[in-house]
């Protein structure tokens, strides 16, 4: 980050890097749809996720203000509650002004990954326009949900309704559920 090293521009940076983690948090319900009963249930044991804390680590933040974006870098991992998203780099557009930012917008690259519970989403870019309810993870996607393993080229995400199609050389492998006759 780059601030004048006065105490009011640290606070204007601490303010920026707690409103780019509070507004992360409706981003993060990213998950993969093989999961959503699932998820479901644990949210109901685990009570509301949308308010847990989220951290972020990385090893560099860029917060580019007259741009409205922010980028993590280098082995980054955003959690909140059971849900984790990890990727080389982690990149958010906002739109608005400093009284009240709007996150728009989510790019992912570099061995991303989505996972909660017993499901896993990777792949190598994850695309993210929040208006569009969508979120679209590309280059040797592999969704996995306990041993059942589904490869494709891409995997869009209806993130309201849990809906998914995965495309481009599709393969899915389905394990048996033991415990059910």
């Amino acid at each position: 980050m780059v601030h004048d090293g006065s105490d009011a521009s640290k606070a204007v940076q601490l303010n920026k890097c707690a409103l780019i983690a509070s507004v992360l948090c409706c981003a993060l319900s990213v998950a993969p749809s093989a999961t959503l009963a699932q998820n479901e249930a644990q949210s109901q044991l685990d009570g509301d996720q949308e308010n847990l804390p989220i951290e972020i680590q990385s090893h560099i933040l860029e917060f580019f203000r007259s741009q409205n974006v922010a980028t993590f870098k280098g082995a980054v991992v955003a959690q909140q509650g059971a849900l984790m998203i990890t990727a080389e780099t982690l990149i958010l557009h906002f739109s608005g002004s400093a009284d009240g930012q709007r996150l728009n917008e989510i790019f992912g690259e570099g061995g991303v990954s989505i996972s909660q519970g017993e499901g896993t989403a990777k792949g190598a870019a994850l695309h993210y326009p929040l208006d569009s309810g969508f979120a679209t993870l590309s280059g040797d996607v592999e969704v996995r949900e306990g041993p059942s393993t589904f490869t494709g080229d891409r995997a869009t995400f209806n993130v309201e309704t849990g809906n998914s199609v995965l495309e481009g050389s599709v393969k899915a492998i389905f394990v048996p559920d033991a415990r059910i006759p």
